[in-house]
């Protein structure tokens, strides 16, 4: 799109004096849609682009306690039968997860992106967030457990000023530090070796 987008406007501006209203004009048109917002926050004013996963959580959901009707009859169900319940559910599988992902803008600049959502044992998800909002926060009863969420997983919006913060783990991933203490341990070793103690 790009390229039709430059041949285009060289194709009816050469040897001209255009502006910048006359270029936004040309995209447009190419690409069939109104840019306007896109270059009012990018171009002519100094905004920054920055979006976050704030928090991502997910815990098994516990089994109410209380008195509930079921079969047009009051069943009551205490602690102890709540703690029994969970573990029978557990032994089957079939106890649900509550995920919760939050998301915010740090910056000015409004840019539709993707999230990717990683369940386990599932394919990842992907979802639509216009970020026109400064936070967001969208919350999961499921029976898989959520790993991490995901800002821009594909890397398409080159504006964005820090990806270091576009993802995060609902538990750490210790293969890292676990790779780097192997290493400082194995220089170590090496000093020690060389010295002869």
């Amino acid at each position: 799109a790009m390229v039709r987008v430059m041949r285009t406007f060289h194709e009816r501006w050469r040897f001209r004096h255009p502006s910048s209203d006359d270029f936004y004009a040309v995209v447009n048109e190419v690409s069939g849609q109104d840019l306007k917002w896109y270059f009012d926050q990018v171009v002519e004013e100094s905004g920054v682009l920055d979006y976050e996963v704030s928090r991502v959580t997910s815990r098994k959901l516990p089994e109410p306690v209380g008195v509930f009707e079921r079969g047009g009859k009051p069943e009551t169900v205490d602690s102890k039968e709540a703690k029994r319940r969970e573990k029978e559910a557990d032994k089957k599988g079939s106890r649900q997860y509550e995920s919760r992902v939050e998301l915010r803008r740090l910056g000015e600049v409004t840019f539709p992106v993707e999230v990717e959502l990683l369940f386990a044992g599932k394919p990842p998800e992907r979802r639509a967030w216009d970020g026109k909002d400064r936070w967001v926060r969208w919350d999961f009863v499921r029976p898989e457990k959520l790993i991490s969420a995901r800002i821009d997983p594909d890397r398409k919006v080159l504006l964005d000023v820090s990806w270091l913060n576009n993802s995060k783990r609902v538990e750490p991933d210790k293969r890292a530090a676990a790779s780097w203490s192997a290493r400082y341990y194995f220089w170590v070793q090496q000093a020690l070796a060389l010295l002869g103690l």
